[in-house]
C-alpha cells in the first residue's frame, strides 16, 4: 500500500479534515481524519456500510474529536474512493483496515463499522488481533453468516425502492441526515459506482467452507465488543445481533427500538453516550488496554 497524495478540506460548519490517498491493488483509497488531531489520545477508526460513505459518521465524529484521533475509510465504489475493477470483497475490505493502521498508527485502534463495515472490522481483529484494541459494530453484518443481500440489477429501480423503505422506517432522520444519503444517488456517475462495489461485496462473500472457519474465529475474538441495533431496521435486523451477541466472548448489545438502519443518523446522542461509556471502560486512550469487560447484555 502507497501513499499517493493527501490534502485538507472543509466539512460542514467549516470543520477541517486531512484526507490521504492509498493505493490498494487496483483501488484509490481515501482516508480522512478530522482536525486538529488529538495528541496521545487513542485512535477510532470508523468503516461504513453499504449504503454509506464517509461523511455519515459525522454528527458522531464532531462529539467525539476532542477527545480521541477521529479517521474515516471510504471504501472502494463509495465517496472518494474507487476501483478500477467496480469494488473490493470484505475481506479485501478487512485486509484494507489492517494494512491503513500500520501505516497510519503504531498505536492499537478502535474500530467502529456500520453494516459491512463491521464484518470488515470483525475480519480486521481476527488478522491482527494486536492493532485492535475494541469493536463497535452497529447494525452489523456478522461475517460468519449469509449477507442479507441488497438489490443491484440495473436499471435501480429495486435498489432505490430499498433505498427509499429504509428511509421511510428511520423515522427519526431529520431532512438534512436525509439529504446526506440522498447524495449517493444524486449523479450517474456515484450511483453506477455504489451499486457495482455492493454487487462485488456481495458476489464475493465467503462461502460455506470459509464461513465455517470464520465462525469458530469469532468465537475465538476476545476483543471487547459493543454492539449497537437500530430495532426497525428491516435490512440487517436486531436477529443479527443477536447471533453475534451468541458467539462473541467478550460483547454487550444494546437496543435503539425507534431507529432504522442508520442509528448514528437517527439518535447520535444515544450512539454517542454508548460508545463513550465503552471507550471509558475499555480505558481506552489512557494506558495499555488488556482489562475485560465485567459487565454483558442489555
Amino acid at each position: 500500500m502507497l501513499l499517493i497524495s493527501q490534502g485538507f478540506m472543509g466539512l460542514s460548519g467549516n470543520s477541517p479534515v486531512s484526507e490521504k490517498w492509498f493505493s490498494f491493488g487496483d483501488s484509490c483509497v481515501c482516508v480522512s481524519e478530522r482536525e486538529p488531531a488529538p495528541s496521545g489520545k487513542g485512535i477510532l477508526v470508523f468503516l461504513h456500510g453499504r449504503l454509506g460513505y464517509s461523511e455519515v459518521w459525522h454528527p458522531v465524529v464532531e462529539s467525539l474529536h476532542s477527545q480521541f484521533r477521529c479517521l474515516f475509510v471510504d471504501f472502494p465504489g463509495h465517496g472518494g474512493s474507487f476501483s478500477t475493477s467496480g469494488g473490493i470483497s470484505v475481506t479485501d475490505m478487512g485486509y484494507l483496515v489492517g494494512e491503513l493502521l500500520a501505516q497510519l498508527t503504531a498505536d492499537e485502534a478502535v474500530l467502529i463499522g456500520h453494516d459491512i463495515g463491521g464484518a470488515a472490522a470483525q475480519f480486521c481483529a481476527m488478522k491482527w488481533p494486536e492493532r485492535v484494541a475494541g469493536l463497535v459494530l452497529i447494525n452489523s453484518v456478522c461475517l460468519s453468516e449469509r449477507v442479507d443481500p441488497i438489490p443491484c440489477g440495473w436499471p435501480q429501480f429495486k435498489l432505490r425502492r430499498l433505498f427509499k423503505k429504509l428511509l421511510h422506517s428511520s423515522a427519526q432522520l431529520t431532512p438534512p441526515y436525509v439529504s446526506l444519503l440522498k447524495q449517493m444517488f444524486e449523479n450517474r456517475v456515484g450511483s453506477v459506482a455504489i451499486t457495482q462495489a455492493i454487487r462485488h461485496i456481495q458476489d464475493a462473500w465467503p462461502d460455506e467452507g470459509e464461513r465455517a472457519v470464520y465462525r469458530e474465529a469469532i468465537c475465538q475474538l476476545r476483543k471487547p465488543t459493543l454492539l449497537l441495533w437500530g430495532g426497525l431496521d428491516s435490512l440487517v435486523p436486531p436477529e443479527r445481533g443477536f447471533e453475534l451477541i451468541r458467539r462473541l466472548p467478550d460483547a454487550s448489545f444494546y437496543l435503539s427500538e425507534h431507529a432504522g438502519h442508520w442509528p448514528f443518523l437517527e439518535n447520535p446522542d444515544w450512539v454517542v453516550v454508548k460508545t463513550r461509556e465503552f471507550l471509558t471502560r475499555l480505558r481506552f486512550g489512557a494506558h495499555k488496554h488488556s482489562a475485560r469487560f465485567a459487565e454483558h447484555g442489555y
